[in-house]
């Protein structure tokens, strides 16, 4: 469980690479890993 009314920092939403779904936007997302530099 987790304590309701946690609010994440807006800089902290905007670093995570979320696609929103059309449906229900507000509640129906995917969220993938982030892109990092590539290894040589």
């Amino acid at each position: 469980t987790y304590e309701a009314g946690v609010k994440i920092p807006d800089e902290a939403m905007e670093r995570l690479n979320l696609r929103l779904h059309q449906i229900n936007p507000k509640w129906n997302y995917t969220i993938s890993p982030r892109q990092v530099g590539r290894k040589s």
